[in-house]
């Protein structure tokens, strides 16, 4: 009724009864009491006059009421009204898609605190799958429908079904039609691509869907004029690179020239040493490019040309300082003593072989200090190899309240050189890091000191803090873990299509390191973890 109230039909409707004008005074009143006193003045209270001639107010938008709905009982209902009201616009789709792996995510894990008993028994942890096509019995469909606009789930017990095949049917309405396929957003169209990508609905997998995705953003891309009228270059091309790392997640669509357009265009930007084309757009490029090996001549060519451009943009590494290190630091100032010592752990009595790498260096009053933990069979030269692409970087993360964001993208770009290494297998082995930087230990005193810390998986950076004249010290944790056995954790994982689960003894004592191992190859991961 209040979705009505602008219509010719909703002014023809009898006033409302007294008890239903009277709820809205009461809101009108809590709401002007809610409101902040002015000192000196008497508050005034503001009450909604019940007069036809007042404008109603604007209801919300649809993709409004949605991103509002805080369970997904309630997403599901305002998602399966509007479907059946066909008033499901573009906007509310493109909600539904950002919004509902990570609803289902929630929902995989509840309750939170029952996680850690269900891995430990052996569950395999991930969101409910989603279907591609309505029941094609009326009566299946009908159910689901009603279901759907209750808050329930369908007949498996997946409680995503309706909202997703409601949106699934707006997007195929969008992308079969030239006109409204041309006038969606670029976002719009990477939303697309990366959930299709990540929760892989079906069977059967509407691998159109991502075609038409990727087909559009590729005439988008190499269509000048079509470019300029879709925002700038720069927000164009790093959602054409989210588009592409969807598309190659899902498997369904390894040869297509987005993959090459994209990584080309990146490596462009990285030699000219624009700062956009750094950070989760490059690594998306890479990431896209390493899910679709075996690549053809021309995508090969793309990742040889993005790989160098990574490799020369910031020169040789920096060089690593071991014990008393003064370089740059002024006389008088702090002369902080960098060392680092490492020790392989132990599996059932028998030691690990040790694929631990570090790094300290000091220049100019910074302090860095790394540490990269090698997992798999070729841990060791992934994190020999993850060092050195940090160390490159260095010297050119800007100093100041950017410096967190500096060391951030510093990762992404290592993680993308190792995506494309061509010695490396970065499906099996990876690492885990963390990496410390201190400013202004070049004598300006305390106050012009700032620490910023960037870490991936169980490595951990905690801070000794000494107390009461020496004779006292606390520790402070600079860093929470990574770990699948988190909720947090096993959130993040489940709504990027992920799943988790805990590995039997004797998969965990085949790999190279410990602690944990993940991958960043987009696959349907398995989280596999040991507790250690």
């Amino acid at each position: 009724r209040v979705l009505r109230l602008g219509s010719s039909a909703a002014r023809a409707m009898p006033a409302a009864p007294k008890r239903q004008r009277s709820a809205s005074l009461d809101r009108a009143a809590l709401l002007a009491a809610a409101a902040p006193k002015r000192r000196g003045r008497r508050p005034e209270l503001s009450v909604l006059q019940d007069d036809a001639s007042a404008a109603p107010l604007p209801p919300p938008s649809l993709a409004d009421v949605l991103d509002r709905a805080s369970t997904l009982a309630a997403f599901m209902s305002k998602v399966s009204e509007a479907g059946v009201a066909a008033t499901l616009d573009s906007a509310a789709v493109a909600l539904v898609l950002r919004r509902l792996p990570s609803l289902l995510a929630a929902a995989a894990i509840a309750p939170e605190d029952t996680l850690e008993q269900r891995l430990e028994a052996g569950e395999g942890i991930e969101v409910a799958a989603l279907p591609s096509k309505w029941p094609s019995d009326s009566v299946a469909r009908t159910q689901l429908m009603q279901s759907g606009a209750n808050g329930g789930g369908d007949g498996n017990g997946n409680p995503g079904t309706s909202p997703f095949l409601w949106a699934h049917e707006r997007i195929e309405e969008v992308l079969d039609d030239t006109e409204l396929r041309q006038a969606a957003s670029f976002s719009w169209l990477a939303d697309t691509a990366v959930f299709y990508g990540t929760l892989r609905p079906g069977p059967p997998f509407p691998a159109h869907i991502l075609e038409d995705c990727a087909d559009e953003a590729l005439r988008r891309l190499v269509d000048v004029s079509v470019a300029r009228q879709n925002g700038s270059e720069e927000e164009s091309l790093a959602q054409a690179c989210r588009l592409a790392r969807g598309a190659a997640m899902s498997h369904a669509l390894a040869r297509h020239r987005i993959y090459a357009e994209v990584a080309q265009r990146i490596a462009a930007k990285v030699r000219e040493g624009a700062q956009h084309a750094f950070g989760s757009a490059l690594h998306d490029a890479a990431l896209s490019l390493a899910l679709v090996r075996p690549w053809d001549s021309e995508a090969a060519q793309a990742a040889a040309s993005l790989l160098l451009a990574l490799k020369t943009r910031w020169g040789r590494p920096a060089t690593s300082s071991a014990g008393a290190c003064t370089t740059g630091v002024e006389e008088g100032s702090l002369q902080p003593v960098l060392a680092s010592s490492s020790k392989a752990g132990e599996r059932n009595g028998e030691a690990k072989k040790n694929q631990d790498v570090c790094f300290t260096s000091m220049e100019g009053g910074v302090v860095v200090m790394m540490v990269v933990d090698g997992h798999g069979k070729r841990g060791g030269q992934a994190a020999g190899e993850l060092r050195d692409a940090l160390k490159r970087q260095l010297p050119h993360i800007p100093r100041g309240p950017s410096a967190t964001k500096g060391l951030a993208d510093a990762l992404l770009v290592a993680d993308a050189a190792l995506l494309l290494h061509p010695k490396i297998d970065a499906e099996h082995s990876g690492a885990t890091c963390a990496v410390l930087r201190i400013e202004g230990l070049d004598g300006r005193g305390p106050s012009g000191r700032r620490l910023a810390v960037a870490h991936l998986g169980d490595c951990r950076a905690i801070m000794g803090r000494c107390e009461e004249g020496g004779k006292l010290w606390s520790i402070v944790r600079l860093t929470e873990d990574h770990r699948p056995d988190e909720a947090l954790e096993a959130a993040r994982l489940l709504a990027a299509g992920g799943r988790v689960r805990k590995a039997p003894l004797q998969v965990a004592a085949s790999s190279g390191g410990g602690g944990g191992s993940s991958s960043s190859n987009g696959k349907p991961p398995k989280a596999n973890f040991e507790d250690c």
